[in-house]
């Protein structure tokens, strides 16, 4: 669609096109016996961590090679290392999430992890905010990272923020205005 018009379609379906063959490939594999796969994990911990950890380094090259991607603009680059990379670093993050679950060790790691799934609708909807907010005052002071490296590690830093600004966020609203997100105050 954006190859052939610059027209938005309302409601941004456009983007929600994109977004839901992600979904649907989630449907698709929601069958898989995910039990087997932690076993393998489990039984080859060592070599479980150094594939993964490669495989985050090998996607974040493919991720330059492809240049910025942004589903909400209509971005996306070359389709299918758009496609690569955003199915890859999903399975990534799934095997991730097992081995986080395996080490019983990291349990405070993923309490933090659940309570920042279960509070993504607070997310969504206010780190576009705050995300503005940040470009504001970077671009008033007329900085620009052209390195790479340094690049992703601003980046990665302003996502921590912003996510734990928006959870402060949760918090308050989770405490003093649930019903705004459709629950009865405790």
């Amino acid at each position: 669609y954006p190859r052939f018009t610059f027209y938005r379609l309302p409601f941004a379906i456009d983007s929600a096109l994109m977004g839901l063959s992600f979904y649907g490939l989630g449907w698709l594999i929601r069958n898989i016996d995910f039990n087997k796969i932690k076993k393998y994990l489990h039984k080859n911990m060592i070599v479980s961590y150094l594939i993964i950890a490669f495989s985050y380094i090998a996607f974040y090259k493919f991720s330059i090679f492809n240049n910025m991607t942004n589903i909400r603009t209509l971005i996306y680059g070359d389709y299918f290392l758009y496609f690569f990379i955003s199915i890859g670093i999903c399975i990534l993050l799934i095997v991730t999430s097992m081995l986080l679950e395996i080490n019983s060790i990291k349990v405070k790691l993923i309490n933090v992890i659940k309570y920042i799934g279960k509070n993504t609708i607070v997310i969504l909807l206010f780190n576009s905010v705050i995300a503005a907010i940040y470009n504001l005052i970077i671009n008033n002071h007329n900085i620009t990272i052209t390195n790479n490296y340094l690049l992703l590690m601003n980046n990665s830093i302003v996502a921590a923020i912003i996510i734990v600004i928006c959870l402060l966020v949760s918090y308050l609203i989770n405490r003093f205005l649930p019903f705004l997100l459709g629950k009865k105050k405790i």
